[in-house]
This record gives C-alpha cells, structure tokens and sequence, in this order.
C-alpha cells in the first residue's frame, strides 16, 4: 500500500491521498452561529497551524500502520456559544457508499444530509467509506467523559463546481434529521441545538483517526484501531458456577407447573411458555447442574422435555409458545398456522442433545430423539423446501412462507444427525442449503438481516456464521470464510455509553440497524468469532478474534446470564428521551438457553478464553 501523502492547497484547506482516495481536510468553527474560517494556514510536513483573528487550531499529524491520526488542539480566546467541528470532503464521490456501523447505510446519490450522536454506533463517532479506490474508516476517539461526546453525518456539497461527499465530525454532538432519532421515522423530538457555552480562553483537544484498507479487510483493521485506541478493556469474568446459579435461579423464578403443564415461560411474569426454552433448560441442567443435585432435579428435566414434545405438530415442527391464559401452542405472532424455523431447529436440536446425555446416564432418551430427529427429516422429504427454505413455515401446506435467513438453523441439527448417524442424506442436504444461500459472493459492506425486506440485524450475521461452521464440519467448502468473520465485525459494541451508571458498554452486541441496544449475546458471538478464527490460523489478523472475544464475555459476564438488553442511549423503544427509564432488560429464559448452550461451547473449546 502507498504512503499517505498530505499538501496544501489553498489557504484554508489540507489534501489527503491514500491509494487513490483524496480528502480535503478543510478548517472552520462555529462562535455564536457564525461560522468562522481562517485567515491562513502553515502547513509543515506533521502540523497544521490555522489563524483565526481572535483563535488558533492546531493540527499534529501521527501516520501508524493502520492509517492517519489527526490531534487538533483549539485555543478560541471570545467568550460566546461555540461548536467545534472536523470536515473532510471526499472528492470523486459517486461511486461511493457509507455506512454508520450498525445504524444506517447510504450512497452518494442519497441527497439528504444525516448526522448521528457517537454514542449509538459501534465505535465512537465513526463511518465506514466504501470507494472504487479503497475503504476506510473515519472515527472519533473513545469519550471519558460527556465534553468529549460527539456526532458524526454527511451531506452532499458542491465546492467551485466539484461534487463532494462532506464528512463532518462535532462537538458538542446533535443528530438530523430529527425524524430518525428513534428505530421508526414517524418518532420526532425537538431538533437540538448543542454548544459549549464558553466565558473565553477556551481549549480543547480531540483526536479523529483514519483507517484505511481494501474493502475485504477494512472491518478487521477498523475494528483493531478501535481496540488500539481504546482505553476501557473488559476482563473475562465467567465465574466457575455461573450456569449452574444462573438455571437454578432460573427454574425458581421462570418456571411453570399445573396439571400436565411443565414449562418455563419467556419472562418471568409472562403468560407464555417457551418450547425453546424447556428444551435447552433441560439439557443445561442435565450437564450443568452439580451431580449431587441432578437426582432431584432430574424429574424436572424430564417433565420439561416431556411437555415440549407436546408442542410437535403433526407434521414435524414445533410450535415456539404455549399461551398458559388460553390452553393453546401458539405459533409465530400468536398464529396457529405459522411457525418459525429458527426456533423450531433450536428446539430440535436441544432435544437431540438432551437425547444423547440421557443415553449415556442410562436413562430413557429415545423419545427426545425420535421428535427431534423426525422435524429434520420432515424436510427431507421435500427436497424443494431446502432450496427455498423460508424463515416462517405456514403449517397447512409446509412450505415456507417468508424469505430470510432463519432457516438457516436448520444446519445445525442436520449437522449433528450427519455426525451422529453417518448417513448421507443429511450432508446432501446440508450440500443444498450451501447451494442456495452460500454459492454466490457475500460483500463485506453489505450487513445481512434475518428477515427479507427488514433491516440488517445481527441475528442474520449471527444465522450465517452458526451455518458456514456447520457446513464445513460436515466437510463442505465455503469460499471467502473471512467475509463471515467481517460481516459479525460491526455488530460489536467498542464505545461507551453513559447510560447505566458505571456499567461498561464495551463488548455488547448490537441488536440491530433499528432496535439500537445492546444484547447480552456475546458467548455466542464470542465462539462464533474464536471457532471461525481457527479455521483460518494461517492467515495472520493480529489477534483480533481472541481481542473481541475478550470484550464478549465481560460485557455479558457483568449481568446475570439471560439478561435480555441495555439500552445504551437515551432513547427508549419508541423514539422519545426518556431518561428515568430502567436500562436493563428482563431475564429472557430463550436467551439464557442460548447462552448456557455457548458458554458450554467456550468451556470445552475455548476454556483458555474464559480465564484470562
């Protein structure tokens, strides 16, 4: 890769040249709502001075392996109302296209000028800037404190003639339009009007970091320029009997028993029970509770997996949710016709994993394993369904319904029946769901939702990379497994919120582009991270899987397994400030089964991950 190479151009203005992408570092600042620019600039090779009449900013610039980072110092002498701000113009624009990691994504022909608070981002104040002539990320440093927040937007310009594509970083932060401050454009707020009220000899300093890298890397290298920059590492704090407090709490708070009903509901006080759920509860019990309890806890297990064996429909799947206030299995969206696939597989799944732990202890499993195994086969029987395998299956004809990414799932019971039985059929079926989703090329800068015509959302990131692992375990080649790594990159929370008191932020895992909180799914994530790494340890990524493993598991260590979410802004589910509101969600039984599942992973994979 070429040097970065810096010049001046005019009296107000400083070229960057990277690979072939020019920026126009250009400098100003606002003093009472007057925008200010300077009288000249001194350009010297690794500093800028920029002369005001009655201010001075100063420029140092440090080149680092991954890119450029600017220090500016501003020195304003008038007292007044000021904002401060970084503007950089990327020249020949039109085959360009942006996005705010994991908010919002957009191109150049997108004439509406938008500009987001740092806080709601994956990194600080940041945007990924995708060119025909290379990538790069734009980010603001790691705030310590509120003073130190800002937001970051883009707008089109026109400059003597030239088109332009205006990247501006501000202190104090606002965000526009007001009409996307919240996860629908209908949620509107008053627009803000953030300055620093200054009484005179006003300094300050704040650094902005340019990370430059071909698009296939460009997620990889921005993130390790945050992790660099950072300053709020996480610890990896999984205590020794965290699963084993955590089901127990569980099944005291979350569980259900009346008659021949034996389940856990989703939230504590619900009125819903969750197949899901009772299925993976019963085999984390089963292989995490200590020996000296299981003979008491063992008729639990059973009853558990017993009742969702009630849930299976006669066709093969299962129903998610059992309205306890009706007396009826509910499907998705409390429908009696349409069932989701993503919970239907996990729920295969778990029982043929609780199937193969009953076996060893001597005891009945094979019913958990015949309603398991007869849901996967029920697609095998139609070969069409696999190659158009929906998210929602409509129960009265088995075929899928919706588009999307969550029938993906099925890779992993199909998986574990392969490696179980040997028999062919399930690896050709494996081989035509690699087919239909896996056998054109993924873009990197194009994030994944898990429902067609929804917005990108880690669980689509999260359903493709759980399906890659299965495919290559079953011994079928995936091109570019990198891409799958990078796709889960954004989706990680390296900022820091000054919601929640003294809770770090950093390490959680962001729902998604429309939901914009923070889930405690980072066991997952983390083993997805780690075991895809593995199987590219001859290419060299400085560490960074095992880094953001890392951040992972301390953020999600630092509440109790199951904790739904945190809301890291200030903005509550429907768009309006609300400050008073209680951060952290409830604990979610689906939530704590699916992390116990890959907390157990970590601990016979990845133990060393889990103690450093």
């Amino acid at each position: 890769m070429s040097k970065i190479k810096l010049n001046q151009v005019d009296l107000r203005t400083i070229k960057i040249v990277k690979d072939g992408l020019a920026l126009y570092l250009r400098y100003s600042y606002f003093w009472n709502n007057q925008e200010r620019l300077p009288q000249s600039i001194v350009f010297n090779e690794n500093y800028v001075n920029a002369f005001f009449l009655s201010a001075t900013i100063r420029d140092s610039f440090i080149e680092e392996s991954s890119g450029l980072s600017i220090l500016r110092s501003w020195s304003i002498i008038p007292a007044g109302s000021i904002k401060l701000n970084f503007t950089l113009d990327l020249s020949n624009p039109e085959q360009s296209s942006y996005f705010f990691p994991s908010l919002y994504r957009g191109s150049f022909a997108g004439k509406e000028g938008r500009m987001f608070l740092g806080e709601r981002l994956s990194y600080p104040a940041s945007l990924f800037l995708y060119h025909q002539a290379g990538s790069m990320l734009i980010s603001g440093q790691q705030p310590e404190n509120i003073e130190q927040k800002a937001s970051i937007g883009t707008e089109r310009v026109i400059i003597e003639n030239d088109s332009l594509l205006r990247i501006k970083i501000r202190l104090p932060p606002e965000e526009k339009p007001v009409t996307i401050l919240g996860p629908k454009n209908t949620h509107t707020t008053k627009e803000t009007t953030a300055a620093i009220d200054s009484p005179g000899s006003f300094d300050m300093q704040y650094r902005i970091n340019l990370t430059f890298a071909p698009l296939a890397e460009i997620h990889y290298r921005g993130a390790l320029s945050i992790l660099k920059n950072s300053k709020k590492y996480l610890h990896r704090q999984v205590k020794p009997n965290t699963l084993a407090h955590s089901i127990e709490e569980c099944l005291s708070t979350h569980l259900h028993i009346n008659g021949g009903i034996h389940g856990l509901r989703i939230l504590e006080k619900s009125t819903t029970i969750s197949s899901y759920a009772g299925a993976g509860m019963a085999l984390l019990a089963l292989k995490a509770l200590p020996q000296q309890a299981l003979p008491q806890q063992r008729e639990c297990v059973l009853r558990l997996g017993d009742f969702v064996l009630k849930g299976q429909h006669p066709g093969g799947l299962f129903f998610e949710n059992y309205d306890i206030s009706r007396n009826r299995w509910l499907g998705l969206h409390s429908s009696k016709k349409l069932l989701s696939l993503e919970y239907a597989s996990g729920t295969a799944l778990f029982l043929i994993l609780l199937s193969r732990e009953l076996k060893q202890r001597g005891l009945c499993w094979q019913k958990y394993f015949f309603a398991g195994r007869r849901m996967v086969d029920s697609f095998l029987e139609k070969p069409k369904q696999l190659q158009n395998l929906g998210s929602v299956i409509d129960l009265s004809s088995l075929e899928g319904v919706e588009r999307g990414l969550a029938g993906l799932e099925l890779c992993q019971p199909l998986l574990l029946l392969y490696k179980m039985s040997g028999k062919e059929r399930y690896k050709k079926a494996l081989n035509t769901i690699k087919e239909s989703f896996f056998s054109e090329y993924r873009r990197p800068d194009l994030l994944p939702s898990s429902r067609a015509g929804r917005d990108p959302d880690v669980k689509g990131a999260l359903f493709l990379a759980n399906a890659v692992l299965a495919l290559v375990e079953a011994g079928l080649k995936i091109k570019n497994l990198d891409d799958y790594i990078s796709l889960l990159l954004p989706w990680v929370y390296l900022n820091r919120s000054f919601n929640g008191g003294n809770f770090n932020s950093i390490g959680g895992v962001i729902d998604s582009s429309r939901r914009n909180r923070l889930l405690f799914r980072g066991y997952e994530l983390a083993y997805l991270l780690l075991k895809l790494n593995k199987l590219l340890s001859t290419k060299s990524n400085n560490n960074l899987a095992e880094l953001l493993a890392g951040q992972l598991i301390g953020f999600t260590s630092q509440k109790p397994l199951g904790t739904a979410y945190f809301l890291h802004t200030l903005w509550d589910s429907q768009g309006k400030i609300k400050k008073d509101r209680e951060p952290f969600g409830p604990i979610d039984s689906r939530r704590l089964a699916r992390e116990g599942y890959y907390l157990l992973k970590l601990k016979k994979e990845f133990s060393d991950q889990l103690s450093q």
